[in-house]
């Protein structure tokens, strides 16, 4: 029933907090992070199914190998430590160089990807952008509704739109989000005005190397996720096959086995 708050849970340190919610509780505000006992208070009707982590990656795994239909360069997040708060933050990325030419442009591809999954029941934030960094970054912290899309060129085109977005879109633990905070550094803009040399000294090399990655500078190379061997089998039969209807049973049972 898409029209009954539904939210997906997780334990972390011994608080339940909600990893995952459909639009219903969305529209009710409900959002990844909160604590049940909030998200309860906020939505009395809601229904919650703890987070699985093994039918998750299973779900997930599924999905990647769906999304080859749009790219043969899938590849599924790569953790990002602490930047993956609670396990239900994870994603997909797609490098689809070249392949938008085949669907008549960027837009209609992003377009034809979130119809095809929300016909599988699947609500997405998407972006498209010139580096993975960035098109993560922007798909989780962009000011826009989710089931909507984020795309941005090279350039002045994107910088724009990274200068609004939080200091978690770069991915740091939370020890360097709080320090940043606590100087007053809460926006990514606040750390493109600093010298990257002075941002090195006092924060480290992984604060400047994904400041680098985010505005597309330093390359950040990702790989298809391996493709599952494939296998083969074959049946022998009595008799020649003289209809569509004996094919297709013929292969529900090689399925089956």
């Amino acid at each position: 029933d898409k029209e009954q708050p539904f939210a997906v849970t997780w334990n972390q340190a011994q608080q339940q907090r909600i990893v995952a919610v459909n639009s219903a509780a969305a529209r009710q505000g409900l959002a990844p992070g909160m604590p049940l006992a909030d998200a309860a208070a906020l939505s009395p009707d809601l229904a919650t199914k703890p987070f699985e982590s093994k039918e998750h990656d299973r779900q997930l795994k599924q999905l990647l190998r769906w999304a080859e239909r749009y790219t043969p360069f899938a590849a599924l997040q790569p953790p990002y430590a602490d930047a993956l708060r609670w396990s239900g933050d994870a994603g997909i990325f797609l490098d689809v160089t070249g392949a938008a030419l085949y669907f008549k442009g960027e837009d209609k591809l992003l377009a034809r990807i979130a119809s095809d999954l929300d016909a599988r029941g699947l609500t997405t934030r998407m972006a498209l952008a010139p580096s993975s960094a960035a098109a993560w970054a922007l798909s989780r912290y962009a000011t826009r509704p989710q089931h909507a899309m984020t795309m941005v060129g090279q350039g002045e085109a994107l910088m724009p739109r990274l200068r609004e977005l939080p200091t978690a879109a770069l991915r740091l633990p939370d020890s360097i989000i709080a320090e940043l905070d606590k100087l007053g550094l809460r926006k990514l803009d606040h750390l493109f005005q600093q010298a990257r040399a002075s941002l090195h000294a006092r924060f480290g090399a992984l604060l400047t190397e994904r400041l680098a990655q985010i505005t597309g500078d330093a390359p950040e190379p990702l790989s298809p996720s391996p493709r599952p061997d494939s296998s083969r089998d074959r049946a022998v039969l009595a008799v020649p096959l003289i209809s569509s209807d004996s094919l297709l049973a013929v292969l529900g049972d090689m399925l089956k086995q």
